[in-house]
Parts: structure tokens; C-alpha cells; sequence
């Protein structure tokens, strides 16, 4: 089960909970811990709603520290793979954009990173941000020279691999939850229009 922003939420059934359910981060999901009685419908809700409590209070305990974090990343990133020329003004972590992981502003010279990112091991992250300064330095799209900039980090195709298996595996599981009844033990070859989630590439360079 995930959230609507593709976080994973572990849910434990206890039969010591009498009427209270909890839940907490650990690592890179949610646990949720709820009465053993409770029925499928009322956990999911009880599940969603913890979760979103506690990604609420993450965002508020770690935004402007993510913010000085994310800037100096970006600057030694841009240092060792732009060769300095990238000038960001901003880079930050977003909750709404749920359909790529990353954009950037040319004209502004900013770049938003999704929030699902922190999850993510830290050279994905790493090639994402060296991704979106590529815009900042080559604003021609995924031209020749935006091409040639991404290439200079060596992960960037294992993490463009990543991310598409991450979201592959994302939108299968939704999938096959939603079609349970009609398609058991469906492949991914079998499940019609999944392939159409966000990946490493899918930034035009210029969104706000």
C-alpha cells in the first residue's frame, strides 16, 4: 500500500491495540500499527490518514533545514559535473509534483525536487539534481548539449534504470489491486497503460 504520493506504508496488525492505531517513519516508509479487529476498509482509511500526519510533521520538521542541505548539494554537484557554470538560486524539496521527480526553471534558475526523492538512495538523488542543473546550463531541451552534460555523471543511466523500475513497480501494484478480481496473477505485460509514469527524463527544462 502507498500514499498518494507513491510512499509505502507497512501495515501491522496487533492484537494487543485495543482501540488506538499509531504510526511512525522508519527508514523510508510508514508504519502503521492498527487493532487486529479493525476491517480492510478501516485500516486503509485509518492508514492513509495516519500517514499523511506523519509526512505532514517531516516536511515541517525538515523543509528549511532540506532546503540549506539540498543547496549545498547542488553546489558541489555543480562544481564537480558542470564544471561551476550552473548558477542556482534555489533548489527545494515540493509535495506537488507527483508526476516526475524533479523541474527546472532556466529563467529563474531554480530547481524543485519531489519529495518522494527522500527515499531514494542518495546517488539517485545526486543524479536527479545533476539532471535538472543540466537545464540550468543547457537550455535546449534534452538537446546535444544538455545530453552531453547528464553524461558526466557516471550513475546517470543506472539511476534513469531505477527510478523507471521504482515507478514500473509502483504503478503495477496500484494496478493489480484496483483490476484483483478480473486479472489475478496478471503480468506486467498483461496490465494495459501502466508504462506511463515519471522518469529521469521527463523534465522540459522550464516548469515553475
Amino acid at each position: 500500500m502507498t500514499t498518494a504520493t507513491g510512499v509505502r506504508i507497512k501495515i501491522i496488525k496487533s492484537p494487543r491495540r485495543t482501540r488506538s492505531s499509531q504510526a511512525r517513519w522508519v527508514s523510508n516508509y510508514v508504519e502503521v500499527r492498527t487493532p487486529s479487529f479493525m476491517s480492510f476498509e478501516a485500516t486503509r482509511d485509518v492508514a492513509l490518514k495516519l500517514s499523511a500526519r506523519v509526512l505532514q510533521k517531516r516536511e515541517l520538521k525538515y523543509g528549511e533545514k532540506g532546503k540549506d542541505d539540498l543547496m549545498d548539494r547542488a553546489l558541489r554537484l555543480n562544481a564537480l559535473y558542470m564544471g561551476g557554470k550552473a548558477n542556482p538560486q534555489s533548489v527545494r524539496w515540493v509535495t506537488n509534483q507527483n508526476r516526475r521527480w524533479g523541474s527546472a526553471t532556466y529563467s529563474k534558475q531554480s530547481i524543485n525536487l519531489s519529495h518522494r526523492l527522500m527515499a531514494m538512495p542518495d546517488w539517485v538523488i545526486d543524479a536527479v539534481l545533476v539532471h535538472e542543473l543540466s537545464h540550468l546550463v543547457a537550455p535546449d531541451g534534452h538537446g546535444v548539449a544538455f545530453k552531453a552534460r547528464i553524461a558526466s555523471y557516471p550513475r546517470m543511466d543506472e539511476a534513469d534504470i531505477f527510478l523507471q523500475g521504482f515507478s514500473h513497480g509502483k504503478a503495477f501494484a496500484e494496478w493489480q489491486a484496483q483490476n484483483s478480481g478480473h486479472y489475478h496473477g496478471a503480468t506486467l505485460e498483461e496490465a494495459p497503460g501502466i508504462f506511463d509514469d515519471d522518469f529521469l527524463g521527463d523534465d522540459d527544462g522550464d516548469d515553475a
